[in-house]
């Protein structure tokens, strides 16, 4: 037999590993899966003819699982994911967003520990004090990063001596006290973990997943309630109520429930998971009786999402780094800005959602007063 064919294959294979290997495609990508299909089943096909059994064993099962993970790949990328977690219709008007800003990153973002240390730290002012709302924001800005090229080094992230300058964070400026002693390191303790669980999702490749045969990834309430008693945090202790726990597993079934059907990217989340989610907590801290804690104007609403984006604007406008948190503000705004038209459907759509929430924040940001 020709050995062109064979070749092709071989080449095909090769090129989709290196170009993963070099960060210029992601594991998870249709390009990467596709040429991982085709490749393996050219060789299958090979190794049929040839009577080799134990080759074609290995590549025909190579072509199957990629070709699986291609087409839920596929499938999650047009279907949608509303139905599936219970959120409303999606209209085709609101996935037209406007072309991200120019990104620029270093690159060492998830293997540098100190940009480690402040991607979890900052994790917590940027959920506003909303444990089900952390998991998602952790979960943009790892899939925003792996959208960019950026890799993930779990050499790194789960280096014991990392842990313990992560558990040994201080409380950020202004925080009150935590009681009891040493309750703030085990809950530092167990954001890291669920950090690396959601790293391990976003990075691990849909083929892989399959392979294992699970079909969670990430921790459910039960799982998440033995691991804080591992760790010594039980219900009386805030941040680790039977509510918390709930909400927080809430949202890890959501990232689960999108990674099940092929995974989304940063856009996708944050249109159809992330911003609804930032809107309500503002709207929270609007409605709380005593406003936001710390907030930076007595006399007026502190709308975070708002402050946050003009800054980082600013910043971009003069070419300064941007952290992913900052870059989570400036795609947030920026698809703020350019909501489409109201949907025309009669079912209520995301976009109509978000528009409602933005024009309350708004209203809110112009008054002299809290409402």
């Amino acid at each position: 037999m020709s050995q062109v064919p064979q070749v092709l294959g071989a080449l095909l294979l090769l090129a989709a590993f290196a170009a993963a290997q070099a960060g210029l495609v992601d594991d998870t990508k249709i390009s990467y899966l596709a040429a991982n299909a085709v490749g393996s089943a050219i060789l299958a096909a090979i190794a049929y003819a040839d009577h080799n059994w134990g080759f074609l064993l290995l590549e025909g099962t190579w072509a199957l699982v990629s070709t699986i993970s291609l087409g839920q790949r596929n499938f999650g990328a047009r279907a949608g994911h509303a139905s599936a977690t219970s959120r409303p219709a999606v209209c085709p008007a609101e996935l037209s967003m406007r072309p991200s800003r120019s990104v620029t990153l270093i690159g060492d973002e998830l293997s540098n520990p100190q940009r480690l240390i402040r991607l979890l730290r900052n994790s917590y002012a940027t959920s506003q004090g909303r444990q089900w709302l952390q998991p998602h924001v952790i979960w943009w800005a790892l899939t925003f990063l792996r959208d960019n090229g950026v890799r993930a080094d779990f050499d790194v992230l789960t280096d014991p001596e990392l842990r313990r300058k992560i558990i040994e964070m201080p409380l950020p400026v202004g925080h009150g006290a935590v009681e009891p002693a040493g309750h703030a390191q085990q809950n530092f303790d167990l954001w890291w973990s669920i950090l690396i669980d959601i790293a391990r999702t976003v990075y691990t490749p849909r083929w892989r997943r399959l392979l294992s045969g699970r079909r969670r990834s990430l921790p459910n309430y039960a799982e998440l309630r033995n691991r804080t008693t591992s760790l010594g945090i039980h219900p009386w202790m805030s941040s680790a109520t039977y509510e918390e726990v709930s909400a927080i597993a809430q949202s890890l079934a959501v990232i689960d429930e999108y990674t099940r059907r092929g995974g989304a990217d940063s856009d996708q989340v944050m249109s159809e998971v992330l911003l609804p989610e930032l809107l309500l907590a503002e709207i929270h801290w609007l409605k709380a009786p005593s406003g936001r804690p710390g907030g930076t104007d007595a006399a007026g609403a502190d709308i975070v999402l708002l402050r946050r984006y003009a800054t980082v604007v600013n910043r971009w406008s003069d070419d300064r780094y941007l952290d992913p948190y900052d870059h989570m503000y400036l795609r947030a705004g920026d698809v703020l800005e350019s909501l489409p038209p109201e949907c025309p459907s009669s079912v209520p759509c995301t976009a109509d959602m978000i528009r409602q929430m933005y024009d309350t924040i708004r209203r809110a940001d112009a008054s002299p007063a809290r409402p």
